[in-house]
C-alpha cells in the first residue's frame, strides 16, 4: 500500500518528462525545417 504513494509521483514526473522532450524535439525539428528553406 505504501508502494503506491511514491510509484504515482514519479510515474507523472516521467510522462511530463517524455511529454516535454517531445514537445522540445517537434519545436526543434520545426526550427530546423524553417532554417533549411530560408
Amino acid at each position: 500500500m505504501k508502494a503506491a504513494y511514491w510509484i504515482k509521483p514519479i510515474f507523472l514526473v516521467v510522462c511530463l518528462t517524455l511529454l516535454s522532450l517531445t514537445l522540445f524535439g517537434a519545436k526543434q525539428k520545426a526550427e530546423r525545417e524553417l532554417y533549411r528553406k530560408e
